[in-house]
């Protein structure tokens, strides 16, 4: 009795402290399979929320008008979603109207290629649109999370937008406690000004515990499947789910001392 007390008190507790954040470990085949995780990902909007993403400063270029840009940036970002996808709708809400044509190109280091009515719509960091052909100057970003985005259609520099990027604090914390538990934390994102130099500006995390990952095909964008058996549920957001893993690993790891002082008193016991 005391070493099934043992076995199930802690899982428990875990689930216990987890249902307050709205999360709950689903079985027992769950604890093995996450107690091994050794990188956690979630998408760019649970570690930076619209709310916490401005547009400070906005240069328009060749004839192009802030109503135009925006309209290209609503739409092109309509088709990746993530903050920007919401910050620029909302920026663009009074002055522009949706697309139907819109199509994913390409996605890189720095770089997002999409096509809005038939435009070639470029938005990047000064890396990527170097690499894209189109020359942007030499200015310097900001040390504070501001980073310079710069807009091209069809070749040609549109605009040049400020963004000043603040990370959540909540996700800060539950990236500290995974970092705690050997667990590395990794962003999905399209942005193209969204890089690990920006990362370690404003959080001070080495590439180690916490790192973007850059996607590059539109296949990678979550989308509504059905239902089906989980491990781990959270009625909140995707970053909820990831404060499963260190109770996880601390009931397995609870269970294998468990398990150690068993055999030991079966070894006393046997003498």
């Amino acid at each position: 009795v005391g070493v099934l007390c043992a076995y199930s008190v802690p899982f428990y507790i875990g689930n216990k402290r987890l249902f307050e954040d709205g999360v709950a470990i689903i079985g027992e085949e769950a604890i093995n399979e996450f107690a091994g995780t050794e990188v956690a990902v979630v998408n760019d909007t649970s570690a930076f929320p619209p709310q916490n993403i401005k547009i400070q400063h906005f240069h328009v270029y060749n004839g192009y008008s802030i109503e135009k840009v925006l309209y290209y940036a609503s739409n092109g970002f309509s088709i990746v979603g993530g903050p920007l996808a919401e910050v620029f709708d909302t920026a663009a809400n009074d002055t522009s109207s949706s697309s139907k044509r819109i199509r994913f190109m390409c996605s890189g280091r720095g770089y997002l290629c999409v096509k809005v009515d038939n435009e070639k719509v470029i938005f990047a960091d000064k890396f990527g649109m170097t690499s894209q052909g189109i020359e942007v100057g030499n200015e310097r970003e900001g040390k504070d999370g501001t980073s310079i985005m710069y807009i091209a259609v069809n070749g040609v520099l549109a605009a040049k937008l400020y963004i000043k990027y603040d990370i959540d604090e909540e996700f800060i914390r539950i990236v500290r406690l995974l970092n705690r538990n050997g667990v590395g934390v990794g962003i999905r994102t399209f942005d193209p000004n969204l890089n690990n130099e920006l990362l370690k500006k404003i959080t001070h995390f080495n590439k180690r515990d916490l790192r973007i990952i850059k996607l590059t095909s539109i296949n990678e964008v979550a989308k509504p499947t059905p239902s089906k058996d989980g491990k781990i549920a959270s009625k909140g957001l995707s970053r909820s789910l990831v404060k499963a893993i260190p109770v996880c690993k601390k009931i397995l790891s609870t269970r294998k001392v468990v398990r150690a002082i068993k055999i030991v008193a079966s070894i006393l016991g046997a003498v």
